[in-house]
């Protein structure tokens, strides 16, 4: 077990966006199958649970991947979240020795780098990037997702911020119990299952003093993929703010509108693409646009004056 952490080492790496588009445009079309395909995982002993059922996740598979830092994304500077979006508890307050916990597939991987960067520079606050490509909440005999987080936190005094960005590869059924079928996408027991998953996630970091974003997961070109992220998104938003965190849109940023899919963006009064051409992924400048939203709600504790 090992954390991939940020450091300074990386922030040498400045290529070009048009030619870390086309990177990501190659990358996506070898693995746009592997991301959205179940992974083979044996199936777990247990019983089906309540609402309110508490898992017990599997031992930590080892191995882990982190993107390499682009370049810095300014921060925007917007006054409210999106409507539709009002969790309890708006924003996180850090302080220059704080970290914080990027958890997420393929699209967090695109998009901590720009967040991580940003803050590091200006603030000196560390981030550590745990996101890996084909996982979610629905194998965790393939990655487990909540004791990966558990065993962060347990290494890694002081994290106060842990940014969430998972869906895409979930939207199958799983197995639960043992020797018995797998639970139907979308069932009651499979949405059981998969809710106490959500709330496991978010109750690991708010026992460590940690507050929580969850980003949505934003349109999709194809039509069934879009329709089961549009399912996952309200499990994630109702169990999210039903524990105070912070819910945040994505699709508008990216460019869709009343649920159709966009590949352009409005930057500037121009149209500017966001996706790549597997529409699912983003390019350098819809990776920035979703970066400078969370960094939107970060707000940084002032040193105290010396006396």
């Amino acid at each position: 077990y090992a954390v991939a952490s940020f450091n300074n080492e990386y922030f040498a790496a400045n290529e070009k966006d048009s030619e870390t588009d086309a990177a990501l445009q190659a990358n996506a079309q070898e693995t746009e199958a592997e991301n959205l395909a179940p992974p083979v995982a044996p199936q777990k002993s247990g019983e089906v649970p309540s609402r309110r059922v508490a898992l017990a996740p599997p031992s930590l598979p080892a191995g882990q991947t982190a993107s390499d830092l682009p370049e810095e994304s300014p921060a925007a500077q917007r006054d409210e979240a999106e409507e539709g979006a009002k969790p309890a508890r708006v924003g996180a307050v850090l302080e220059k020795a704080d970290s914080v916990l990027f958890v997420g597939d393929s699209l967090m991987q695109g998009v901590a780098p720009h967040v991580h960067l940003s803050l590091f520079k200006r603030y000196t606050i560390h981030g550590i990037n745990l996101s890996k490509q084909s996982t979610g909440l629905a194998y965790p005999d393939f990655f487990n997702w909540p004791e990966q987080i558990r065993k962060t936190f347990q290494a890694t005094p002081g994290i106060k911020l842990m940014i969430v960005f998972l869906g895409p590869n979930d939207p199958w059924d799983f197995p639960y119990l043992k020797g018995q079928p797998y639970l139907k996408f979308k069932s009651e027991d499979w949405e059981n299952v998969y809710r106490a998953r959500i709330r496991e996630v978010i109750e690991i970091a708010r026992e460590n003093d940690a507050r929580v974003f969850w980003l949505e997961v934003p349109c999709m070109r194809k039509r069934e993929l879009d329709a089961s992220m549009t399912y996952l998104n309200r499990l994630f938003a109702e169990e999210v703010k039903k524990s105070g965190e912070l819910f945040l849109p994505t699709s508008a940023l990216l460019g869709c509108a009343e649920g159709k899919f966009s590949s352009f963006m409005d930057a500037d009064g121009k149209k500017k693409k966001s996706r790549i051409d597997d529409g699912v992924h983003f390019t350098i400048a819809g990776q920035k646009r979703i970066a400078d939203e969370i960094l939107s709600f970060i707000h940084i504790q002032p040193e105290e004056a010396a006396p």
